[in-house]
């Protein structure tokens, strides 16, 4: 039996909050209270990335989890799932959702092989649950450019083969599908 979720973690009916606008350096953001969710980001030319709704999918597999706090099963406890899971199969090539430099290249138990990618503007995509990565660190991508290929989940983690996508800005992640472009 799942317990109920800890208080402040609930989603109201209809899953959106009261909007909130933020001045954040030279930006702008004007996003749900609560979630993290930026609906508008605005910034100056040179440091601008990708905005909410440009990204593109970096895998066809339908959303298996949500972003959002949820229960583990695992580890018997609420806790934030930071992106979301796309189904796929192993093997399956994973693209850059947009152009960038690639900052991260590991490997661990927990999330397989990961590479995050700067897009500048203080966004970042992370692509965890990876068999392989075709990139190296401070390497060029463009957008819709393969940069591993789908390998099985980590340690503890349900479900068969599936990419963890994550989307930061400035260092707090957000909800990937408010950045992601509609299919």
């Amino acid at each position: 039996m799942v317990p109920p979720a800890p208080k402040g973690l609930e989603t109201p009916a209809g899953g959106t909050q009261p909007s909130t606008t933020k001045q954040v350096g030279d930006r702008t953001t004007t996003g749900q209270a609560g979630d993290g969710a930026v609906v508008a980001a605005v910034a100056p030319p040179e440091a601008a990335g990708p905005a909410p709704g440009e990204l593109a999918w970096p895998l066809p597999g339908k959303v298996i989890a949500d972003y959002g706090f949820a229960y583990s099963e695992v580890h018997g406890d609420w806790r934030l799932h930071a992106g979301i899971d796309l189904q796929g199969e192993g093997g399956r090539a994973v693209t850059a959702a947009a152009g960038g430099v690639v900052k991260l290249v590991s490997r661990n138990p927990r999330d397989g092989c990961v590479v995050e990618i700067d897009h500048g503007g203080g966004i970042v995509t992370a692509y965890l649950h990876l068999g392989k990565a075709l990139v190296r660190k401070d390497d060029r991508v463009n957008r819709g450019q393969v940069v591993g290929h789908l390998g099985e989940p980590g340690e503890g983690e349900p479900g068969g083969p599936h990419l963890h996508f994550e989307v930061r800005m400035d260092g707090s992640t957000r909800n990937p599908v408010d950045w992601l472009s509609p299919r």
